[in-house]
């Protein structure tokens, strides 16, 4: 049995994390007896653990809290060798700039192979494209750096990479985990308790009120869109540090009676259900699981055209891409669908169809299998036609 650590820096079940722990289990589950996971994460000595350890403990996560004293703790690296050695660990897994820097030092010091996976910036400012850049800095010593999209690899080959190093592993959506057959009548129950008793359209943006997702420039979209449709609602299903900002500005522009928070949903199934098109006005992304987690529901995407979002939503197909920041293109494209049910219905059906056929997670598992193989044998494809790995 092969030992894998992976480590992490987070303190909620990102998106990352969640394809994470849906990918370990489909390797465990496909390949028994043949991998084995420690999860782990660095986290500060002086405070409390957060619930994310517990619910992790509470899945069989094989859990290693790595204490962190400051921002610079030396000592981590030395903590993090004791545990390779304890566990005899075959080989490193990072998912962010912090573990990489570790398993960067770790590589140096010890040898073990390694596998840097990049999910892309979770934010647009300075602090964060320095973190980016130094993450591509360091991961130039992995055995493989795994990208989220093709046009993620892409920006690699650019900064430099050899194309043999680096793999495209995109993010999977598994069916079984969602109630896609929601009863009508708790989905009437859901409306009239959330949107009440109006038959207009029902517009939602799902995932966590932060700047990279775009909530407060889309406030000027919808505005715009009520002026065509009036009746429409638009639910924000999520939290974060923007929700504040967000409810300030919805009370200062009158928009209180049309825009419903509805908070986090750990049960999210029935209020896609809800969903008559969803909306992402992303100023930066990976590959969204927003997007594929709709499209599974068969709702249309109206999302902006950065990151890996084009290689989801595919434009006139399963949804629209607009520019980033534009108000008057977004606010056009969710007028058009709301104008056209039938266009809706059509989209959204080619949507359920292309996650699917195109991003399942079994295929997603054994594609990360070929990768452990390859650099624990130390046979990695020196092909430069070989740049995916899942399709």
């Amino acid at each position: 049995m092969k030992r894998i650590l992976t480590l992490m820096s987070t303190d909620h079940l990102s998106g990352p994390l969640r394809q994470l722990l849906q990918l370990t289990e489909h390797v465990r589950n496909s390949h028994p007896n043949q991998y084995h996971y420690h999860m782990g994460f660095t986290w500060p000595a002086a405070l409390p653990e957060p619930e994310l350890f517990q619910e992790l403990r509470g899945r069989g996560i094989h859990l290693e809290i790595i204490s962190q004293k400051g921002r610079l703790d030396f000592s981590l690296v030395r903590k993090i060798q004791k545990l390779i050695a304890v566990h005899k660990i075959d080989l490193l897994q990072s998912h962010g700039y912090k573990p990489s820097i570790l398993a960067f030092l770790l590589k140096r010091k010890l040898g073990l192979p390694w596998v840097a996976f990049l999910h892309g910036r979770t934010a647009e400012n300075l602090k964060v494209r320095c973190y980016f850049k130094m993450e591509k800095l360091v991961v130039r010593k992995a055995d493989v750096v795994v990208t989220v999209s093709e046009r993620m690899r892409r920006e690699m080959l650019d900064f430099g990479f050899s194309p043999s190093q680096v793999r495209t592993l995109r993010n999977a959506i598994n069916p079984d985990a969602f109630q896609t057959n929601i009863p009508e009548h708790d989905a009437d129950r859901l409306r009239k308790l959330h949107v009440g008793r109006n038959g207009g359209p029902v517009l939602g943006i799902v995932g966590r009120m932060s700047p990279e997702k775009g909530h407060v420039w889309f406030m000027d979209a919808f505005q715009e869109v009520l002026q065509q449709v009036p009746d429409a609602i638009l639910l924000l299903i999520g939290s974060g540090q923007e929700e504040r900002k967000l409810k300030q500005m919805c009370a200062a522009r009158g928009l209180n009676g049309r825009v419903h928070f509805v908070g986090f949903q750990s049960e999210i199934s029935p209020w896609y259900s809800l969903l008559d098109l969803v909306v992402m006005p992303s100023l930066s992304e990976g590959l969204p699981n927003t997007a594929m987690e709709a499209m599974l529901f068969g709702r249309p995407v109206v999302a902006t055209d950065v990151g890996g979002v084009p290689e989801v939503v595919e434009h006139g197909v399963t949804g629209r891409l607009v520019p980033v920041r534009e108000p008057r293109s977004m606010a056009d494209a969710i007028i058009a669908y709301l104008a056209d049910p039938a266009m809706r219905a059509t989209h959204g059906a080619n949507g359920r169809t292309k996650v699917l056929r195109e991003f399942s997670p079994h295929v997603q598992a054994d594609s990360l299998i070929k990768i452990y193989e390859n650099v624990l044998s130390g046979a990695l494809d020196k092909n430069p036609d070989a740049r995916s790995t899942s399709s």
